[in-house]
């Protein structure tokens, strides 16, 4: 077919679209070699499309009415005009161009050079999220989306509150679960541990937040709540770690794009430095424990139970837990020490939480001593055996902590006038490990018997002691005078 000129292209301008359709047909006619019907048809098309283009641009999109109508597609431009103004117009329009290139935009045509969208189609494929914005406008702050957009990582922001995430994680991470062959990870005393702090400190001040909307802000105003409260800061932060393991699954889920309480404003925690209670006061303990002791039954004589108990936790350095889940087969005379493979956690036995907790600690005299005297005690009951506890009550059941502080610990101090020092069962532990250290144990022995994983942790914790064997060492030892 032959092309038209300049000038007969400007005639075509002027006519109609069914006047210019009929001169591309007689043009076509006039040929006398005509065509194959598919160029024609190539061709019309090729022409069509300009002028339908330049028409349904430069038609109002508002109607006689006032409204918008929905059925008429709109340019590139109009559909920019009703998209957020978080970012430039020229860089929403690069941005569509680019998904339209690819595809991803339903309801678009190009027509003449030109797109042109389906309204609908359009808006609500970008209001669902599919192609979120590349900033996003959050309490006047820009955060950039622009990776998960393109990642396609990009997720609605959750409406979910904070009380109602919280039930559902901790219906998760429930324990007792474990039997449906979920995993929890937790620990049933974690578990415990972590419903309280939740249910009862964060929740009554956060729970009607929606996830979305939780700030960093948020989480340091309930920090500073609860020091203002005078929470410790031990328990500050014992309160803020379920909250931010919790939010932590959230950013898994996908429900938050960031853990708000990962960079919370916690206090700092404290150097650990035990209490050690002063010879006097361990001898006023004994004693008032000697002469609080009921009556044996089988000996018609004071029991010593809770003297030899006081005797062994001193001597080893052991935790409640530990001596509470003490079997016989875990004492091992002949090569004098006491092996540790389990503990107590409230009423539940478990393993050492790190392998430096499975541990062997000497058996030092006083410590055999008050053993020997436990054992005759309990071959007289017929609990002596190899799975039997050494400390077990008169039922043969594991001694309860809650019980023991109140009925023997609290008043021995009472009765020796030490209540006031506030001293626990737990700083018999500490004791000892000050006691070895003062006397020069190795650093190593002193690990093992403290059952710490390195011996850094028990050259932080006792830098105190080793600092006055340092004093102590200028006026021992000199290296220029040594023979």
């Amino acid at each position: 077919m032959a092309r038209r000129t300049a000038n007969e292209a400007s005639v075509d301008q002027q006519l109609s679209l069914d006047e210019w359709a009929k001169a591309i047909t007689a043009d076509t006619n006039a040929v006398d070699t005509p065509a194959p019907p598919s160029e024609a048809v190539a061709v019309l098309a090729e022409a069509l499309a300009a002028r339908v283009a330049q028409q349904l641009s430069s038609r109002s999109l508002v109607s006689a009415s006032g409204e918008t109508p929905t059925s008429r597609p709109l340019t590139l431009d109009q559909l920019v005009a009703e998209l957020p103004p978080a970012k430039r117009p020229q860089t929403w329009k690069r941005w569509l161009y680019e998904r339209t290139r690819r595809g991803e935009v339903p309801g678009c045509v190009k027509l003449g050079g030109m797109l042109f969208f389906e309204r609908e189609p359009a808006l609500a494929w970008l209001r669902a999220g599919a192609t979120a914005a590349k900033y996003e406008e959050t309490d006047g702050t820009r955060i950039d989306r622009k990776r998960e957009v393109d990642t396609g990582t990009w997720r609605e922001p959750s409406s979910e509150t904070l009380a109602s995430y919280a039930e559902r994680w901790l219906a998760h991470r429930d324990p007792k679960r474990v039997g449906t062959g979920s995993r929890t990870r937790l620990a049933p005393s974690t578990f415990a541990e972590y419903r309280r702090a939740l249910v009862t400190h964060v929740a009554p001040r956060l729970g009607t937040r929606t996830l979305a909307s939780l700030r960093t802000d948020d989480v340091d105003a309930l920090i500073s709540a609860l020091e203002a409260e005078g929470k410790a800061p031990g328990t500050v932060r014992n309160i803020v770690t379920p909250l931010r393991r919790m939010l932590a699954d959230a950013v898994r889920q996908g429900k938050l794009v960031a853990n708000p309480a990962a960079g919370a404003d916690l206090p700092p925690a404290h150097d650990f430095t035990g209490k050690e209670i002063p010879h006097e006061h361990t001898d006023a303990i004994r004693a008032s424990l000697l002469s609080l002791a009921p009556t044996d039954p089988l000996r018609n004589e004071p029991d010593l139970f809770s003297v030899c108990f006081f005797d062994v936790a001193l001597g080893t350095g052991l935790r409640l837990g530990e001596l509470r889940g003490l079997r016989w087969r875990d004492v091992d005379r002949e090569r004098r020490v006491v092996h540790v493979e389990r503990a107590y956690s409230r009423r539940e036995l478990k393993r050492p939480k790190t392998e430096a907790g499975r541990r062997s600690v000497p058996l030092f005299a006083s410590v055999d001593e008050a053993l020997r005297h436990l054992a005759a005690r309990a071959v007289e009951r017929g609990r002596y055996a190899p799975d039997e506890l050494v400390f077990a009550t008169v039922r043969g059941t594991a001694l309860h902590e809650s019980n023991f502080n109140r009925r023997v610990w609290r008043p021995a101090l009472e009765h020796a006038g030490l209540t006031e020092l506030g001293y626990r069962f737990h700083d018999l532990r500490h004791t000892c490990v000050s006691r070895l250290v003062a006397a020069g144990a190795d650093v190593k022995l002193v690990q093992a018997v403290a059952g710490h994983a390195s011996p850094l942790i028990t050259l932080k914790r006792y830098s105190h002691l080793l600092d006055t064997r340092i004093s102590e060492a200028a006026g021992r030892f000199d290296p220029a005078r040594v023979s």
